[in-house]
C-alpha cells in the first residue's frame, strides 16, 4: 500500500440512498474517485490530513446516485474552499507539539511525512489521530514506521536529513534492528541507482575492492576513432589500494568513512554500529552531495571502509557491536518530547570548492559549509517564532513563487539524455550545472530573466547562497570524451580533427566534439579529416562559451566548452526551430519542497515545439538531483498559478 494516492478517505458517511448498502458504497467511491479535491494554493506535493469535514453542499454531490453519476462542479468548488480553509489553519508537526482537537495537519512533503513518523511513532505523540490511520491502513505495531520507510526509499535521505537537524536521526535509528538498517540502505542505493555492487547482500559478503574492483569495457568515443584513447575516468584510483590513517588516529584505526568532510563524524557515531551507520553516512551523502556518491571510486571507498570496520569488530571482541533487535516500544530521549525540540529544517554541507576526484577525500578547510550548517551551529533562538532567515526562505518556496523562466526545468530532460549528471566526474551538483548549462546557451537572451526567481530557486535546490555563482565546485578532468548516446543512430563517418596547443580535438560533422584529449596526436587506429579554416570559423558558435553575469575559471570553459556544441546542437534537432528563449520563457509558479520541486503552469503555457520534443513531460523521481521534479498545468485562473 502507498501513501503517494491523491485522495483517500478512511470513513465516509452516506445518508438517503435509495439503493442497497453495497451498491451505495461502490458507487459513492466511484463518484469520490473523480471529484476533483485538491484545495487552491496546496503545493501538490504537501499532505493534508483532515479529521473530519462535513459535506459543505448536502444534496448536490450529484443528481443521482448512479454508475455514471459525477460530482456536479458546484460541489467540487465547495470542497475545495472548505478543505481550502482547513488546509489555511492546519497545524504541522515538524514545527512543533500539536494539540490533540487540531482539525487538520499538514506536511510540506513526504520526506517530512515519514521523518515527524518515526518520531512520533516511538513516543507519546504516536497515538495522535493523524497517526492512527495510517497505521490502520499499514497494520503496523506502534513503531513500525520502517516499512512505511522501506516503501519509499527515496525519500529517505530527505527524511534522515530532517531528523538531523532536530539532532534526532541517532537517536531514531538506534531503535531499529541492523539488520533492518542493512536493508533499507540496499534500498535507499537501488532508488538511487548506485551500482548494484555499491552496497553488498551484508556487511560481511563484501569483497576487498582491490581484489573485486569491476572490469570496464572500453566505449566507443567516435564514429571512427578508436577507444584507446581511454578516459581518465577509468584510472583506478591509488586510494583504491591503500589508504592511510586519518591524521591523528592511532595505528590500526578505521579508516575514515567515505562520506566525511561532507557529513561529520558526530553525525554518524561509531556507536551505532556499522549498518546504521552506513544507513546514516550513505543517506545524508547523498541528500547533501549525490554527485560524490554517482563517482565511479564511491563503490571502491565504501567497500573499502566497510571491510576495515569488519576486520576491526573481528579483532576486538572485548567489545562487540550490539546485535540486539530494538524494542518496537521505546521512548526517545527528552529532547524528542514535545516542545522541546526545534523545526525540522534542512541542514547540509555542500562543497563550494574542490571536489575530491575518485577515491580521495578533501579536508575540512577544502570545503564550504552551507548557510543551514552555519545556523544549526549557531543558538536557535528563533526557531519557535518560525521566521529566521533560513527558515523564512523555506517557507515562501514551500507556497511557491511565481516565475517567468519556469521552462528553464524543462533542460532536466537534456541533462540526463546527454548523460551529463552522470557520466562526466567534474563535482558539479546537478542544480548548479543545469544554470550553468541554461545561462550559457540562453547567450544574451539570458538578460531577459536574470532576475527571475528560477535563479535563486536553482541556488536554493543547490544549497548555496544566490549571490554564490555555479560552479565554484568544478574538478577538471584530463580527457573529456562523448557517451555512446550521443552517437547512437548517427551515420559512421570519419572525425574531424583540430589540433590546440592544450591537445586534441575530434568534431562530428553535425558540429559537435566527442574527444578533447591532451594527448598531442590523434588516437591509434582513428581514421580523421582535418578541420579546415572555413569548418572552424563554422563551428565557433557552436562552441561558444557565454559566461553570462560572472566569469568562469579556465577549466570550466573548458568542459562547457566540450559539452554545450552537443547541447546547441540536440535542442536544434529537437525544438525543429523553435528558439530557447521560447522555451524557457513559462510563467508558472515554482514550489520546492525538501523532496519535490513542482510547477505550476496554466494551459496557456503549454508550447506545441516543446510538447513535440518531449520537454514538458514530467522528469518523475530524478536520483541525480534529489527530488520528484514535476510539470503540473491546470485550467486558467487557478489561484496556485
Amino acid at each position: 500500500m502507498s501513501l503517494l494516492d491523491q485522495t483517500s478517505l478512511e470513513h465516509v458517511r452516506l445518508r438517503g440512498a435509495s439503493v442497497e448498502a453495497t451498491v451505495a458504497r461502490l458507487r459513492l467511491s466511484s463518484l469520490l474517485a473523480s471529484a476533483a479535491l485538491q484545495p487552491p494554493g496546496m503545493p501538490p506535493s504537501a499532505v493534508l490530513v483532515v479529521r473530519n469535514m462535513e459535506d459543505p453542499l448536502p444534496g448536490r454531490i450529484a443528481r443521482e446516485l448512479n454508475p455514471a453519476a459525477v460530482s456536479s462542479g458546484e460541489w467540487e468548488r465547495a470542497a475545495q474552499d472548505r478543505l481550502g480553509a482547513l488546509y489555511a489553519r492546519a497545524a504541522r508537526p515538524a514545527w512543533g507539539p500539536v494539540p490533540s482537537s487540531a482539525e487538520a495537519v499538514l506536511f510540506a512533503d513526504y520526506s517530512e511525512m515519514l521523518a515527524c513518523l518515526a518520531m512520533d511513532l516511538q513516543s507519546s505523540a504516536g497515538h495522535s489521530w493523524w497517526w492512527q490511520s495510517v497505521r490502520r491502513r499499514f497494520s503496523l505495531r506502534l513503531g513500525s514506521w520502517v516499512r512505511i520507510w522501506e516503501e519509499h526509499p527515496e525519500y529517505v535521505p530527505s527524511a534522515l536529513e530532517h531528523l538531523a537537524a532536530r539532532n534526532q536521526a541517532v537517536a531514531v535509528l538506534e531503535r531499529i534492528p541492523l539488520v533492518q538498517a542493512w536493508r533499507l540502505l540496499r534500498m535507499v542505493a537501488r532508488a538511487f541507482g548506485l551500482p548494484d555492487t555499491t552496497v553488498p547482500e551484508s556487511p560481511t559478503a563484501v569483497v576487498h575492492p582491490a581484489v573485486a574492483s569491476p572490469s570496464r569495457s572500453p566505449e566507443r568515443h567516435s564514429c571512427a576513432a578508436s577507444s584507446a584513447a581511454g578516459d581518465s575516468r577509468h584510472e583506478e584510483p591509488k586510494e583504491a589500494q591503500v589508504r592511510e590513517s586519518p591524521r591523528g588516529a592511532a595505528p590500526g584505526h578505521p579508516l575514515r568513512p567515505p562520506w566525511e568532510p561532507y557529513v561529520p563524524r558526530e553525525a554518524s557515531p561509531e556507536t551505532l554500529g556499522i549498518e546504521r551507520r552506513a544507513l546514516l553516512g550513505v543517506a545524508l551523502l547523498l541528500r547533501r552531495s549525490p554527485q560524490v556518491a554517482f563517482t565511479t571510486g564511491f563503490p571502491v571507498q565504501f567497500q573499502t571502509w566497510l571491510a576495515a570496520e569488519e576486520r576491526a569488530t573481528r579483532e576486538a571482541p572485548s567489545e562487540p557491536r550490539s546485535t540486539a533487535a530494538a524494542p518496537d516500544v521505546s521512548p526517545l530521549d527528552s529532547t524528542a518530547k514535545a516542545g522541546t525540540a526545534p523545526p525540522l529544517g534542512r541542514g547540509s554541507v555542500t562543497p563550494g570548492g574542490s571536489l575530491p576526484s575518485s577515491g580521495s577525500v578533501t579536508s575540512q578547510g577544502d570545503r564550504k559549509v552551507s548557510r543551514d550548517q552555519r545556523e544549526r551551529s549557531e543558538p536557535r533562538v528563533a526557531a519557535e517564532a518560525g521566521h529566521t532567515g533560513a527558515v523564512q526562505r523555506r517557507e515562501e518556496w514551500e507556497a511557491g513563487r511565481v516565475t517567468q523562466a519556469g521552462g528553464v526545468l524543462y533542460l532536466i530532460h537534456l541533462l540526463r539524455q546527454a548523460e551529463l549528471l552522470r557520466r562526466f566526474e567534474t563535482g558539479l551538483g546537478g542544480w548548479e550545472l543545469l544554470e550553468l548549462v541554461v545561462r550559457c546557451l540562453l547567450g544574451p537572451a539570458f538578460w531577459k530573466i536574470a532576475a527571475d526567481p528560477v535563479w535563486a530557486a536553482l541556488a536554493e535546490l543547490d544549497e548555496r547562497e544566490p549571490e554564490v555563482p555555479a560552479g565554484t565546485g568544478f574538478q577538471a578532468q584530463m580527457e573529456y570524451a562523448a557517451p555512446e548516446s550521443w552517437l547512437r543512430d548517427l551515420p559512421d563517418c570519419r572525425p574531424l580533427v583540430r589540433f590546440r596547443a592544450r591537445g586534441v580535438e575530434l568534431w562530428r560533422p553535425e558540429g559537435f566534439l566527442i574527444l578533447d584529449s591532451p594527448a598531442g596526436g590523434v588516437p591509434a587506429g582513428s581514421s580523421v579529416v582535418p578541420l579546415s579554416a572555413g569548418q572552424r570559423r563554422g563551428l565557433r558558435t557552436a562552441a561558444a562559451v557565454w559566461p553570462v553575469c560572472f566569469p568562469l575559471a579556465p577549466e570550466l570553459r573548458r568542459f562547457l566548452h566540450f559539452v554545450l556544441p552537443y547541447a546547441r546542437w540536440r535542442l536544434r534537432t529537437v525544438l525543429r526551430g523553435a528558439s530557447l528563449e521560447e522555451v524557457c520563457l513559462r510563467r508558472g509558479k515554482l514550489i520546492l519542497s525538501s523532496s519535490h520541486v513542482d510547477l505550476v503552469m496554466g494551459m496557456r503555457q503549454i508550447s506545441v515545439p516543446v510538447r513535440m520534443a518531449g520537454l514538458d513531460a514530467n522528469p518523475g523521481w530524478v536520483p541525480e538531483l534529489g527530488r520528484v521534479v514535476t510539470f503540473h498545468f491546470v485550467e486558467e485562473g487557478w489561484s496556485g498559478e
